[in-house]
């Protein structure tokens, strides 16, 4: 039989949904000034700040002012929330208007009339819908089948799965980023006078402040083997074999920003922490077997006794191992490694774990005429999460079924 190849692809485009809409900057210090001045705490934006809000929201600003901000000498920052008058939306500036998916599908099919087989494989490139840093996930999977018929009665079945994750995304991008997204002010403005993002809106942080970057890996095996080698019974073996390994890559860079001068200088990243740099490396792998066993033998005698005999072994088999650390102090922000973090004073850990279950089991079922029915199950079952002699556990199930017609008057 000729081999089969099918391809498809696809490219969509996300955007950001239910996107809670925010007042402009005149509407939001007009608020505000009402609050204070029935709160008793007076006027929070000046009549001059109020001037060159309106201004810039009708693009009448004077040319020095279309930054938004200026440069407060006595606290050596830019002026931001009461000092500033920009017209920002920032759920527009922190998110894009759309971001890009591409998938890619392929398929690869044939065999003879014994041996077939089957291949394929997929990959999914999603960009995420941050404006500043990059947020992407990837996705790669590959397919392989087999199965031949060794003789007319036996058969064997081979397939082996393998996919990749990889997510990247700001180390700063938490769930307290999303929250300060609408806490901020739009008077706020994105850039200083010179072009320089400003401190104090989570853009550097979110653009210079480090990547988290997770890389899994999956694998899954499956062997069957399957035998009929007598009318009524049937021998399979499943083997199931999956290794799961994880790898993080967790960094926090030093940041910096520019005085009215242009110059840059290190800025706090959570307050307090100006210049501080950490690196954070971990690693887990998690395997886990399962078998399963079992004979089936079924068959009618005389039109009447309808038997079927099933007894088999399921076990189960899990290892888990992790291993991680983090280190203080990268000597650069170009190469966030353990090895060149320069503290003295790492954070390891490490940590084994495992368990194992096991049963075996036996069933039979005896029907008369379509009209009786007996069932009779036994099962033990064994878990290494038990202790002593609480391990193994023995279940007995009885089943008896009679049918009766009901007449119709």
């Amino acid at each position: 039989m000729r081999a089969r190849v099918s391809y498809s692809a696809n490219v969509r485009f996300a955007t950001a949904t239910q996107v809670p809409e925010m007042m402009d900057s005149e509407q939001f210090a007009k608020y505000f000034n009402i609050a204070g001045a029935n709160s008793g705490n007076g006027t929070v934006f000046t009549d001059e700040i109020m001037k060159r809000i309106v201004d810039y929201k009708n693009g009448t600003i004077a040319d020095d002012l279309r930054s938004g901000t200026s440069w407060n000498e006595r606290e050596n920052a830019w002026n931001l929330y009461t000092g500033a008058w920009a017209n920002t939306n920032w759920f527009d500036e922190m998110y894009r208007k759309n971001a890009p998916t591409q998938e890619h599908n392929i398929s690869i099919s044939g065999g003879s009339g014994k041996t077939n087989y089957y291949l394929s494989g997929a990959l999914l490139d999603q960009q995420g819908l941050i404006r500043y840093g990059r947020d992407t996930f990837k996705r790669y999977n590959l397919t392989a089948k087999i199965s031949t018929e060794i003789t007319p009665w036996l058969t064997l079945s081979y397939t082996n799965r393998w996919s990749r994750e990889e997510y990247s995304r700001p180390s700063y991008m938490t769930g307290l980023f999303f929250h300060n997204i609408a806490r901020r002010w739009p008077t706020n403005p994105v850039r200083d006078v010179n072009g320089h993002l400003i401190p104090g809106n989570e853009t550097i942080q979110m653009r210079d402040g480090g990547v988290d970057r997770n890389q899994k890996d999956r694998v899954n095996q499956q062997l069957t083997l399957e035998a009929r080698p007598i009318a009524g019974l049937v021998l399979r073996a499943e083997n199931n074999y999956n290794t799961t390994y994880n790898l993080n890559h967790w960094d926090v860079l030093a940041i910096y920003s520019h005085d009215k001068n242009g110059l840059p200088r290190l800025t706090s990243r959570e307050g307090g922490d100006n210049g501080q740099t950490s690196v954070h490396e971990s690693a887990w792998r998690n395997n886990y077997f399962n078998g399963r066993y079992y004979a089936e033998y079924s068959r009618l005698f005389a039109d009447k006794h309808d038997v079927k005999v099933i007894a088999g072994l399921d076990l189960e088999v899990n290892k888990y191992h992790d291993l991680g650390g983090t280190k203080k102090d990268l000597i650069s922000n170009l190469v966030p490694t353990i090895n060149t973090a320069t503290n003295d004073k790492p954070t390891l850990y490490s940590g084994y774990t495992h368990w194992a279950t096991m049963g075996s089991f036996a069933r039979l079922n005896y029907a008369y005429d379509e009209r009786y029915l007996l069932e009779v199950s036994v099962r033990t079952n064994g878990s290494s999460r038990f202790i002593g002699n609480k391990r193994w556990a023995t279940f007995l199930l009885l089943c008896w079924l009679e049918y009766r017609q009901r007449e119709v008057l």
